[in-house]
């Protein structure tokens, strides 16, 4: 975050898939709630913490947004089944917003 290492950043969010973002400056500040505003002095680093959805899967559902995830979520078949993985997006999905 060059430039920003000195003074203090307010930081907006606006989407990104994961569990929660967390801003690295001389204190981490966890964004895991909206509006994920916060500000921080000096930071150095916007981290997403990722979910293990896309790793353990369910990955085969058709439906990608389930309501729950529950052991029999694991057993896909029938019209259920899909052949390519069903991956969530995860990441920053826009721009964050720094103000100084």
């Amino acid at each position: 975050m060059e430039g920003l290492e000195k003074g203090w950043s307010d930081v907006t969010v606006p989407d990104f898939g994961g569990a929660l973002v967390k801003l690295i400056g001389e204190k981490e500040e966890p964004l895991a709630f909206p509006p994920y505003r916060a500000g921080v002095s000096g930071l150095k680093e916007i981290q997403v913490v990722l979910t293990r959805r896309n790793t353990f899967g369910p990955l085969h559902q058709k439906t990608k947004y389930a309501e729950a995830c529950h052991p029999g979520s694991f057993v896909t078949e029938g019209d259920d089944w899909c052949e390519e993985y069903v991956l969530y997006e995860q990441g920053l999905l826009k721009k964050p917003e720094i103000r100084r």
